[in-house]
């Protein structure tokens, strides 16, 4: 899977935001309602292209970061390596920040 056919299998009724800067695209969505809908609409797509779109993302030096208000709750691509979460959910290689997931459900918010 072509990162374009990915970020075109995204566009949804949802809001989201795709931008890029240097080597990192960044997918930016209002809430972590929004980003389940998103995985539950989507998760045969997102789990079947993960591993591809790490390797395509990889070899170029890029990375692809989402966001959910501001804060990175998953990567893949360049850097991103998975957890015991991640396999333990058969995610593949996505990268998911299990800190900021559960910081968002709990709306804490970030300190310094």
């Amino acid at each position: 899977m072509q990162l374009a056919e990915f970020l075109t299998a995204l566009n949804t009724n949802r809001k989201i935001v795709i931008t890029t800067r240097d080597n990192t695209i960044m997918i930016d969505l209002p809430s972590v309602a929004d980003g389940i809908a998103l995985w539950r609409e989507r998760e045969d797509l997102l789990k079947r292209a993960a591993s591809e779109l790490h390797q395509e993302l990889s070899a170029t030096g890029m990375r692809l970061l989402v966001r959910v208000k501001g804060r990175v709750v998953a990567r893949l691509g360049a850097g991103a390596e998975s957890g015991l979460l991640e396999k333990l959910l058969n995610y593949g290689p996505i990268d998911v920040n299990p800190y900021e997931v559960a910081r968002l459900l709990l709306g804490i918010e970030k300190t310094l």
